[in-house]
């Protein structure tokens, strides 16, 4: 499956202690995945709430693919709908960031950061 890195859609991780987490994502599956990986590095509020309480959340894939800024918008009427009937926000971050972005490089774009090194040390290290 192509993903548009333009786009995004909104979904939500909802418990059933009244705890959720509302995100926005290029590639629901990918963000799934980040979200549940079970390691001690995970630093999702999900994967923490997971471990904290016990809980198995549902993913709630709230609207369809969007226009980033589109979605970074909604994405605060929708952490505000959860406010307003009395859920328990997990976000730490303020809603409205685009959040991820693409895991590939044109060989071109490859090409043209490699040549403000001087060496493939430097390159790999920065």
């Amino acid at each position: 499956m192509k993903f548009d890195i333009n786009k995004r859609l909104i979904y939500a991780y909802e418990f059933s202690d009244k705890h959720v987490y509302v995100g926005l994502t290029y590639n629901i599956k990918k963000r799934n995945n980040e979200h549940l990986r079970m390691n001690i590095n995970n630093k999702s509020c999900v994967y923490k709430h997971i471990i904290n309480s016990g809980l198995s959340p549902n993913l709630i894939v709230v609207t369809d693919y969007m226009r980033t800024e589109e979605a970074c918008l909604k994405e605060g009427e929708i952490l505000n709908n959860y406010k307003t009937n009395n859920w328990i926000i997990l976000n730490i971050s303020k809603t409205g960031s685009p959040g991820g972005q693409k895991d590939y490089w044109s060989k071109n774009e490859l090409i043209k950061e490699a040549l403000k090194y001087k060496t493939k040390n430097e390159f790999q290290q920065k």
